[in-house]
């Protein structure tokens, strides 16, 4: 019984961890277009460890592909994250400071960076 329960939070957790990186995939903003398709090889890959899901029956050599498969996956949608992560530079014109935000922030015209 305990196994069995072992068993099912894994399943539970490997399910989680997908629709995570499923609604972190689709929640990044303006994608290049080949970070589009990464995106698109990276849900399908999701999707079929959603599938494999339904195969692991124990703690065999299948749950540890799929939790490798699952991590690979992450680590991919980490690398697409990566580029598009917005960062805040200060501007400063006199005494006046803007702060900007941006994937890749540039100071207003006139302005320099603090």
């Amino acid at each position: 019984a305990a196994g069995e329960l072992l068993l099912a939070n894994f399943k539970k957790r490997i399910l989680d961890i997908i629709g995570e990186l499923n609604s972190r995939l689709v929640s990044i903003k303006n994608m290049s277009l080949s970070d589009r398709k990464k995106s698109i090889q990276i849900q399908a890959g999701l999707k079929s460890a959603q599938g494999k899901i339904g195969q692991v029956s124990g703690f065999d050599q299948s749950a540890s592909a799929l939790d490798a498969n699952v991590s690979r996956l992450e680590t991919q949608v980490i690398a697409i994250e990566a580029n598009y992560k917005k960062t805040t530079i200060a501007c400063i014109k006199g005494k006046t400071v803007k702060k900007v935000t941006a994937v890749k922030p540039v100071c207003p015209k006139g302005y320099k960076k603090k």
